[in-house]
């Protein structure tokens, strides 16, 4: 049977993505540098995540969305998440740097979704991986893929605090 298409935000999908910057950098801030730039499981560090954040932006909401409108039903090409963040440039800036870039992309991309009218919301496009997709599930991709990134950045700060917990740490 074929998949539903969403042609409405999830609910909590528009507010999460206006809370994500501040979400992350309330996680962030004011943490060493150590802690930020540390690699869980050999492989990003919570700075790496947020250059993710960045890219993701630009290159896939706003690409996506826009592309959307302006060709319903065209092609949308599969990004490389390692790819695109090494061609950005941004892993090497700090933390807090990112976190500002962060703040400025979501808003630009929040402009962009608000001027959608709901019958724009089910504009879709043919991504070469999945197949068709509608930019209200592009966008509830997107408020599902900063929580998960919340919680990985949530996960890499506790792990220094894990193995210092003494007798505790049976709990």
């Amino acid at each position: 049977s074929e998949l539903l298409m969403a042609e409405r935000l999830a609910e909590g999908a528009r507010a999460r993505l206006g809370s994500t910057p501040s979400a992350v950098r309330a996680l962030l801030e004011g943490m060493p540098e150590e802690l930020v730039t540390a690699p869980l499981d050999g492989e990003w560090c919570a700075r790496d995540v947020v250059a993710h954040l960045v890219v993701g932006e630009s290159v896939v909401l706003r690409a996506r969305l826009a592309g959307m409108r302006a060709a319903p039903g065209g092609a949308i090409a599969n990004v490389d998440e390692e790819e695109a963040l090494e061609a950005s440039g941004l892993r090497g800036l700090a933390a807090g740097e990112l976190l500002d870039r962060f703040a400025v992309e979501r808003g630009e991309s929040l402009a962009l979704l608000d001027g959608f009218s709901t019958e724009e919301l089910a504009l879709s496009g043919e991504h070469e991986l999945v197949g068709s997709i509608t930019a209200a599930e592009m966008v509830n991709q997107i408020s599902y893929h900063d929580a998960v990134h919340i919680e990985q950045i949530a996960r890499m700060l506790a792990v220094s605090a894990e193995l210092e917990r003494g007798g505790l740490r049976q709990f």
